[in-house]
Order: structure tokens, then sequence, then C-alpha cells
């Protein structure tokens, strides 16, 4: 299996992300033709690094696997030290941040908008904020499992169940 990965790097280094060397296929990942001969041998390639320049006023970049158009990931560049990446449940914390009025912003990518509230900080006391985003009206979400009977081993006659499954990699 392969996935897209980015890990954040030092921040004293300044702002920039470090994404994975993809890792090698999987025996069952390779491509078999009618006759069960391999026609297609997936390897992985050598490193590549490579700067990523947004044009003012731009934050957001997506990365898409070069092989499997559905496996994607977002990036969103953030240019302070106070952010949080939000837990399963959507909780999140930013510590450490210094007394003052802020505005806090909240982006989520199958929405692909900024929700932001302006909060002000009190030295030495936890505050609160809430977000929440509007179920989209009119469109599926990006995270609905969809039936498509036109493909498929249902073609064939033949039942088959994909269950999704999420395994987190922590650097």
């Amino acid at each position: 299996e392969h996935d897209i990965q980015g890990y954040e790097t030092a921040r004293e280094r300044g702002a920039r992300v470090l994404f994975n060397r993809p890792l090698p296929m999987n025996s069952f990942h390779n491509v078999v033709g009618m006759f069960g001969k391999n026609i297609h041998t997936h390897l992985p390639g050598e490193p590549m690094i490579e700067k990523i320049h947004l044009r003012k006023g731009r934050n957001v970049f997506v990365m898409q696997c070069g092989f499997h158009p559905y496996m994607f990931s977002w990036g969103l560049v953030v240019e302070n030290p106070y952010y949080s990446i939000t837990k399963e449940d959507g909780a999140y914390e930013i510590k450490d941040i210094p007394a003052g009025e802020y505005e806090v912003s909240v982006w989520h990518p199958g929405m692909k908008t900024y929700l932001e509230k302006k909060v002000l900080v009190e030295a030495g006391k936890t505050l609160t904020v809430d977000f929440q985003y509007e179920s989209p009206k009119g469109r599926r979400s990006v995270h609905e499992m969809q039936e498509n009977p036109h493909f498929g081993l249902e073609m064939l006659g033949e039942g088959v169940e994909i269950v999704p499954s999420l395994r987190k990699q922590i650097p």
C-alpha cells in the first residue's frame, strides 16, 4: 500500500513541510491481465525534493497520487505557530497563546471555506471556541459511501463487500 503523508518540519527553520518517499507496493497492487499475466508492476521512484510556490493570497494546496486519483491529501499554509489539527471527535487545543485579541479560523477540505471568530485571550485563562459547519445541501459529502452498480464484481453476478479503513501514522 502507499499513501500521501505530510510532516511539519521544525518551526525554527521556517515554514516547510516534509513528505515521505512513496512506500514499496505490496504484492496485491500489481495489475493482472485477462490470463493471469502481470501487466504492470508499480515500483517506487527516486525521492524528489521540490518547493511548492503558492501565488500571493493562496494558502491551500492538494497532493494527489499519480496512479490513483481518489488518493489525495490537502495542505494548508499557516503563517504563525498557533494552530492545531482536530482530533477524530473534532476537538482541538492550542497552547501558550499570549494574551490579546485574535481571529480564530477553521478550514475543512469538504467545505473549502473558512469559518472565523474574533476572540479575546486572557492571561492564565482557558478559552473555549466552538465551530460548526452546516451540512452541504444539494450535493453529496465527499466522505459518503456510494453504491455504483455499473462497476465491480456485481456485474459478473458476484457480491463483494468493501469496508473502508483509516490508519493514522504518527511521525
